[in-house]
């Protein structure tokens, strides 16, 4: 096996491990989305997950570094477009993390504009904030 074929196949399970942890949060939240792989990406492009509409997701895993690298973030801003980026990375020996725009909690649209300023947490900590307002999100559009 040579090394690119290394690396593909440990950016491939951790982009499974990611679908596993955001599909076990939306059904223990009982809302109603399913992830996947987008396994066209390599072919088409575009975000590596693929179920949340209006979000741009990319999963990065590399063996070191402590802080995701500026091009990763640059990569995902450009891919998203007018939707919402995330950038889901995860270093050996450290927990996941998510890089998103700073104010993406916030409700208030005139603070929609997320410009340069982003944000970082351990992943499980924006999961469960981040159901929250999809939850938030899909009972607004029922009222």
């Amino acid at each position: 096996m040579t090394k690119g074929s290394t690396s593909r196949t440990k950016g491939h399970n951790f982009e499974r491990l990611i679908c596993k942890m955001i599909n076990e949060q939306m059904t223990s939240s009982g809302l109603p989305y399913s992830v996947s792989r987008n396994l066209d990406q390599t072919r088409d492009g575009g975000s590596d997950i693929l179920g949340l509409d209006g979000y741009c997701i990319e999963c990065k895993r590399y063996a070191n570094g402590c802080r995701p690298q500026k091009a990763w973030w640059d990569q995902v801003t450009a891919a998203a477009g007018e939707t919402t980026p995330l950038l889901i990375y995860k270093f050996d020996r450290s927990p996941v993390e998510v890089m998103f725009p700073a104010m993406l909690f916030s409700f208030q649209e005139e603070l929609a504009q997320f410009g340069d300023y982003n944000a970082r947490m351990l992943f499980d900590d924006f999961l469960y904030l981040f159901t929250c307002l999809l939850g938030a999100q899909n009972d607004a559009r029922y009222v």
